[in-house]
This record gives C-alpha cells, structure tokens and sequence, in this order.
C-alpha cells in the first residue's frame, strides 16, 4: 500500500578473511577459492558475494557479510545520481558508477540509492546479488 514503510530484510551470511590484509566495514567482497573464505575483488569481472556489514574484518578472521538488501557501502568518489548500477573498485571494495565498454562483462554491486559526495563516504545500495554479471 502506497505510504507504508518498507521492510529491508538482508541476508547474512558468516565468512573468513583470507585476503592476508584487513577488510574494512561496508567493503564489496568474493568468495575465495578456499571454503567459507573471503578476498577482495581483483578485476571488473569477478564474481562478487556481497559486502561486509558494520564491522572490520581482520586476516584469519570471520565476519558478516550482507549478500542481499540494501547494504552501505563505501564511494569511490562522488555519486549523485540515485537509481545507477554500480560495480567495484579491484583492490578496493570500493563502489563506482557501472562502466563496461562494449561487449565487456562486468560485474555489477547493484543500485545506488542514496548520493556521496567524496571518496569514502557511505551510500545505500540495493544489492544485485552473488555473482550479478552485465555486458557493456
């Protein structure tokens, strides 16, 4: 009924940071080749899982990661346009406005729905989820 409050719902799921760095809070991250283990996404075509939530993950350890929903995450540099795909930075988790060129795949984070104006600050997205590919 139009008015009413939306329920967000995420999905969480557990998982061990095997990346050997520190991931930080609100980063897109992929699963790794090793069972119930995390990295972060190294090219525009990987397969990307989800995002970590409100917390860092330190190397060796587990923490959550939001796979469906909207979830915060962390610019790149200012976006203004709600409404856009998004994908993520290689070595960052970061996210950025979805940009593949012509007959490129690439991975996509999921919708922006709220605007940043500098590198680092936190946006909603709603989330494509694990493993959304799109072609330029």
């Amino acid at each position: 009924m139009a008015g009413e409050t939306t329920r967000i719902t995420p999905e969480i799921r557990s998982k061990r940071n095997s990346s050997g760095v520190t991931i930080l809070a609100n980063t897109v991250v992929k699963l790794d080749t090793t069972e119930d283990q995390i990295i972060l996404p190294a090219a525009t075509t990987d397969a990307l899982y989800g995002v970590t939530m409100d917390q860092t993950i330190l190397t060796g350890y587990f923490g959550d990661i939001q796979i469906r929903g909207v979830a915060k995450c962390r610019a790149h540099a200012a976006l203004a346009t709600p409404g856009i795909r998004l994908m993520s930075v290689a070595g960052t988790g970061r996210v950025d406005t979805w940009a593949a060129g012509g007959g490129t795949n690439a991975q996509v984070v999921g919708l922006l729905l709220t605007t940043a104006g500098a590198q680092d600050d936190l946006v909603e997205v709603e989330l494509a989820g694990p493993a959304t590919i799109a072609q330029g």
